[in-house]
Order: structure tokens, then sequence, then C-alpha cells
């Protein structure tokens, strides 16, 4: 889907950089490409791919999580955002409970994880009509299918939660996450518009981190750069997607795209009041030769 993290799930008693040579030794014959999605900046499979290849593709792309860094509970971290960040939370709040009952949820009941989903892709498909976009695979029966079976099951290592926020038992704001033994992880959010003077989505984060905390896990935003994100996360790592020729085939087909990232890197170098200042440094230099610009030996140089 070009969204899953890129790293392979490693034990962590295991040799990791010896997994990944052993994985690329595998894929290697198999393709003249290899793209990797979003792998972590320090990981192993970063750092084979650098290795990798005539050249790599990376395109950087920051990650925002709520790590609870020995923070025993929410009320515990919201003092270290601003006051008026806590204001709006709590005043968004208080109005939408004077409309009516407020409820967070995480429905475990089948058919509570309809209404959900079929909620979730109504909103979505509202919100394609209104920004004139368009997704093929929304509208699908094998889509919502495919959404509600997953939210039934529930595995050792994790499951897929439906977070929800209700008003009278409708709901106003909704996210499908999956949960694993360490952390939330954000996948799709909806919200009703006709409360957004209320901030609903920021509510349901609210909730969302207060149950994380309650259980001991960390909440993960993923990747993109978005406002609420920016607002919320107290750690960010980068993320970075690859794309490496394996072969020369695949050089020929991706050096169009790597001469276009190279430009722009240049640019950016070049732009940068750093870069700049050493550019103009090294056009300023001239080497002094013997015999030329220096004053005769005990030649006295008038004052300015």
């Amino acid at each position: 889907m070009h969204e899953e993290y890129g790293d392979p799930l490693i034990a962590p008693d295991m040799n990791a950089a010896e997994i990944c040579r052993e994985l690329m030794a595998l894929l290697r014959p198999m393709a003249d490409i290899i793209e990797v999605p979003f792998v972590e900046q320090d990981g192993a499979v970063r750092q084979l791919l650098e290795r990798t290849g005539a050249f790599q593709i990376p395109n950087p792309l920051d990650s925002y999580m709520i790590e609870r860094r020995g923070v025993e509970n929410l009320d515990d971290l919201l003092p270290s955002y601003s006051s008026k960040f806590r204001t709006n939370l709590k005043q968004g709040r208080k109005r939408l409970q004077k409309l009516g009952e407020l409820r967070f949820e995480l429905p475990e009941d089948y058919a509570s994880s309809v209404e959900t989903i079929d909620w979730v892709i109504e909103e979505k498909r509202r919100w394609l009509r209104r920004m004139d976009k368009s997704c093929p695979w929304l509208g699908k029966g094998e889509a919502r299918a495919f959404f509600l079976a997953a939210s039934m099951k529930r595995g050792e290592l994790g499951r897929v939660g439906l977070f929800r926020l209700t008003l009278d038992g409708k709901p106003i704001a909704a996210f499908l996450t999956m949960i694993d033994r360490t952390r939330v992880e954000l996948l799709t959010t909806s919200f009703d518009p006709d409360y957004s003077r209320y901030s609903p989505g920021m509510l349901i984060i609210e909730d969302t981190v207060r149950w994380c905390f309650e259980h001991g896990l960390d909440f993960d935003m993923r990747i993109l750069r978005m406002d609420y994100k920016e607002r919320w996360s107290n750690a960010w790592t980068t993320r970075i997607q690859y794309r490496v020729p394996l072969t020369l085939k695949g050089a020929a087909v991706l050096l169009p795209a790597y001469l276009v990232y190279s430009f722009y890197r240049t640019v950016h170098a070049i732009s940068n009041a750093e870069q700049r200042a050493a550019i103009r440094r090294m056009m300023k230099w001239r080497p002094v030769l013997n015999g030329r610009n220096r004053p005769p030996t005990g030649q006295i140089e008038p004052n300015a």
C-alpha cells in the first residue's frame, strides 16, 4: 500500500544486520528495482540500502508520536502543552457535553463495529466529494467486508482498534488503528464536519492517548506532517522511503528520477545559508604566488 513501515519485524535478541543482509541476498535475483517504504533512519535496513545499488533515491518524511517516556498518565503530560492548547480542549469538550451525552468507546461487539465502519466509509466519501477527489476502492463491498472481518479478529500480537467519539450515540469522530504490544498506530481518521467548531478530532486524540497511557502503550501518529500531529507529538523520527536499482535495467529506469533528485538536492544545498557562506569563501580565495602581491622587504605599508 506504500503506507506500511518497511522495516521487517525482528525479535530483539536476533542480529538485525545479518538478517537484513540475508533478506537482500534473497531479493536481489528477483527484481531490477527494490522500493522499501518508510524505514527507520537508524535501522539496519536503511544502513544496508545505503550500500546497495549504483545509487539510491531516498524520500525522507517525519513520523510523529506521543511517547510515555516514563510519564505515569496523560494528566502528567498535559502541563507540557501550552495553556491555550489545554484551554481549547476543555472548552470544546464542555460545549459538546452541553449538546448531549459525549462518550469515548472502543467497540468490541459486531453491531458497533459495523456501525463505526459504515460511518467512517460514508464520511470519507463525503470528504472526497467536498475535495473533488476520488478513491477507487473505497466504494467497493470488498473493502467494507475486509475492514469488518479485520475488526473482529483478535491475536496474540495485536488487533485492529476502532476508537470512536459519540454524541447521544451518534459517531462524530472515529479512528481506525492497529494495536500491538507496544503502541497504537493511527491508520485512518474521520470526523463529522458539522461539529468541526468543537474540534472532535482533537478530543478523540486526547481520549485515545489517555487510553494508551492506561494500557502502557505509545500513540504513533505515523508519517506526514500535519498540524494536529505537530501540536500533540512529544517525539518524532525520520522515516525514509528508498528506491534502489539492483540491475543495469533497473538503473536505466530510475536514472531520470535520480537526476531530478540530484538536481533538487543541489539546489537545496546552494540555498542553505551555511553552504552559501562556504561558496562565497571559496570564490574569494586566491592563491598567493611567490613574487606577487607582496610588498618589498623592509617597505612599510602606508596608513589607511
